[in-house]
């Protein structure tokens, strides 16, 4: 009977409560609310005696409080009021079934006029005006006086370069640390490592970073898609400092059909900040200035960026400054245009590939390639000049010495020559061999998967 009645006592509790959070309604994350606001949230702790904290402040001479409890021996409630008061009391066991996914060690949460952090084995709670309260860890429970914070509770918690940021999330956010699973929108104020996943689908969130120049720190808003921050920590890098936020939709099986009809598949990212921010998105790097606003939109075989307000700086295939209202698309570096030219060069003319020259009577069959890095052949020619190699539609390529001009572009004509861009391929017409110029090498191969690879200090045969 008496078991009966107490397990009919902790439902009424338990119901009591949860109507007491759902009443005073849950602050929207990242918001410090007046004196007059009508707040109430509730902190769940992981990995510690205690159970829950649950936080209230109907505003100026309206119910405010604390009021941390557990749920093991020695039961007790430790609570703090709006004037600084901290009371305990250990009458009653707190009833079992309150939980909830816990909040993160470095929470912050905030309440009207009160704040607390979720530390290691246990939480600081404070008045911030004052600094007074109590911090718990593990069964120790102090009394503070504004001198006694470690942590610093009636402070906004410092970022540090390269290795956490601060987060103020609104709406629903899941945040995913590095090798750790995702965690539901439960907290207010968190410090998040570098390398931390952000799913802003359904909200945003505001970062703050250091900048690396003391304590001054640098913010910045963004929404409505998932992304990863990260920070540029190379002192030697022009970027130092800067926070990058890396889209991270996979594009899936809406990419992996050739179907055209697939790019309807987006994934958009809307920024809002000054200097030190990137967004990048598949191939685009972008950069706001003072006062920027800007969307990135993740297609398929492209990325859309445009800027709403300010200037935007974007890397790509090109590099232009957008301006408010202006909008560029910037394309995958393979599909950045194909060149058919009779002779073209890369590596910033250390290579010379084109068309080999042939009888008018017959078609082009052959590629011919020209740089100093290319070795002399096995076999010796009669004369001539090491340095060149030949790759036709089938075979392997074949090196060789030549004495005089071999390409069917005229000689010193130079509307038949182009230089090839990063990323760009060349194909003609049916010689059945493709080349591909990067930052650092040319490579061409052949229907066979025959061909070669320079680079400007080496040549590869395969």
């Amino acid at each position: 009977m008496k078991s009966s009645q107490n397990h009919r006592s902790a439902i009424v509790a338990l119901a009591l409560v949860l109507t007491l959070v759902v009443f005073t309604g849950m602050g929207r994350a990242g918001e410090v609310y007046s004196s007059s606001a009508l707040a109430g949230s509730i902190l769940f702790l992981d990995d510690t005696p205690l159970s829950v904290c649950v936080m209230v402040d109907k505003g100026e001479g309206k119910s405010a409080w604390v009021d941390c409890m557990n749920y093991r021996k020695p039961w007790q409630h430790v609570k703090l009021t709006v004037q600084g008061k901290v009371s305990r009391k250990g009458r009653a066991r707190t009833p079992m079934g309150i939980g909830g996914p816990g909040n993160a060690i470095g929470t912050w949460k905030i309440v009207g006029r009160f704040r607390c952090e979720l530390l290691t084995h246990g939480v600081e709670c404070v008045v911030i005006s004052t600094g007074k309260g109590f911090r718990i860890q593990g069964r120790k429970v102090t009394v503070l006086s504004p001198t006694e914070q470690i942590s610093a509770a009636g402070r906004v918690p410092e970022p540090a370069l390269g290795k956490n940021l601060i987060l103020y999330p609104w709406g629903s956010v899941f945040a995913k640390a590095p090798g750790k699973s995702y965690s539901p929108p439960a907290y207010d104020l968190v410090r998040a490592p570098v390398g931390t996943v952000v799913d802003a689908s359904r909200g945003g969130v505001k970062i703050t970073a250091a900048t690396g120049a003391g304590t001054e720190t640098r913010s910045g808003s963004f929404w409505h898609t998932s992304f990863r921050v990260g920070q540029v920590v190379n002192p030697n890098d022009p970027d130092y400092g800067a926070v990058t936020l890396t889209l991270t939709q996979p594009r899936g099986r809406a990419c992996a059909a050739k179907d055209a009809a697939q790019l309807s598949w987006r994934a958009r990212l809307w920024g809002e900040s000054g200097d030190g921010f990137q967004v990048r998105g598949f191939y685009v790097k972008t950069s706001g200035g003072s006062g920027s606003k800007w969307f990135v939109e993740n297609r398929c075989r492209s990325t859309f960026v445009k800027a709403v307000a300010g200037q935007v700086q974007a890397t790509g295939d090109r590099t232009i400054t957008l301006d408010a209202g202006q909008e560029a698309i910037f394309r995958k570096p393979a599909e950045a245009g194909t060149s058919h030219a009779l002779l073209w060069k890369a590596l910033d003319g250390k290579v010379t590939c084109g068309v080999a020259g042939h009888l008018r009577s017959e078609p082009a069959s052959q590629v011919l390639c020209m740089a100093r890095v290319i070795p002399r052949p096995t076999r010796p020619s009669p004369e001539g000049d090491p340095g060149f190699v030949f790759l036709a539609g089938h075979g392997r390529a074949r090196r060789a010495k030549l004495s005089e001009y071999s390409w069917q572009a005229p000689a010193r004509a130079p509307k038949f020559t182009v230089n090839l861009k990063v990323g760009q391929r060349w194909r003609y017409k049916k010689i059945g061999v493709t080349c591909k110029a990067t930052e650092s090498s040319v490579r061409c191969a052949n229907r066979a998967g025959h061909g070669f690879a320079i680079t400007k200090d080496s040549y590869r045969g395969f």
